[in-house]
């Protein structure tokens, strides 16, 4: 949904918003920030559905992360999700083409996805030194670094999946975060935040019904407001060139945490469309 906006915090010290920033195509704005770090992207792409049920997408903005001082982007490879609307165990994902991570400090790192075997094959390389390093994997279980001769040293594995992952599409402990709601937050978010999509909650109590005939009327009211000149507008991001990169993306405007604190009662957070209806569907 047009304006729909996402909240996590997490237990190890970082937290992560977004926000639904574009309809056609669709276009999420998000942003995570912890101990060091800072991290963006605008989420877009090409999204291509096969007759087959498969899906493939082709995003078209770069990644960007800042360390302390340093600064990285990379771009995303295609992905294709095979058997997208069969049960999660029944889904296959392949991620295919090339990565470049480039770093401000002159290294840079090419990474080759092999779509078929979930192969991760590249280098590292200091343009100021020359030095090189190989890396070996897969993108599904682990990255490993080349050693002289035959030997390999871990620099990356994969975590397990949550053990509820199951039951509960093949969520992540990340998406299941996103969409759980105690009752303690509920003033404590934006109206617009997911967790109040009825469509969600009803999928939550197994009511598939009730959930697509919330789906339906959502997406109707969201057709009525564009027609009628009222449609959604981004609060919490801003359309500008990143100053590193000099790539035109979605950023944020610092206000969003800031409007947390307050609970969302400033009068600048009330400007944000009632994109679910009434506050009184937060009950």
């Amino acid at each position: 949904m047009m304006g729909e906006t996402f909240d996590y915090i997490s237990e190890d010290g970082w937290r992560y918003h977004g926000e639904q920033v574009g309809h056609h195509p669709p276009c999420s704005a998000v942003t995570a920030s912890g101990r060091g770090f800072e991290w963006w992207q605008t989420v877009q792409g090409v999204h291509k559905t096969t007759w087959g049920g498969n899906i493939e997408l082709m995003p078209e903005f770069p990644v960007r992360l800042r360390i302390g001082g340093d600064e990285y982007i990379w771009n995303k490879v295609k992905t294709t999700i095979l058997n997208a609307a069969s049960n999660p165990e029944n889904r296959v994902i392949r991620n295919e083409g090339v990565m470049m991570i480039k770093c401000s400090n002159g290294v840079e790192c090419k990474l080759v996805f092999k779509g078929d075997k979930n192969s991760v094959n590249g280098e590292i390389k200091d343009k100021r030194s020359g030095a090189t390093c190989k890396l070996i994997g897969r993108w599904d279980r682990g990255l490993n670094r080349q050693l002289p001769g035959e030997d390999q040293e871990n620099v990356f594995e994969v975590p397990p999946p949550h053990p509820y992952a199951r039951s509960y599409y093949g969520f992540s402990k990340f998406s299941m975060g996103l969409n759980e709601l105690f009752p303690e937050d509920r003033d404590k978010l934006p109206y617009t935040d997911s967790r109040f999509r009825p469509d969600m909650r009803f999928l939550e109590y197994a009511d598939a019904g009730r959930a697509l005939a919330a789906k339906h009327q959502l997406e109707g009211d969201q057709r009525m407001r564009a027609k009628s000149g009222r449609a959604a507008r981004p609060i919490w991001f801003e359309f500008r060139t990143d100053d590193w990169s000099k790539k035109n993306m979605w950023l944020s405007n610092e206000r969003y945490w800031r409007a947390k604190q307050q609970k969302f009662q400033d009068d600048y957070s009330q400007t944000a469309c009632h994109v679910f209806g009434s506050q009184e569907s937060r009950q």
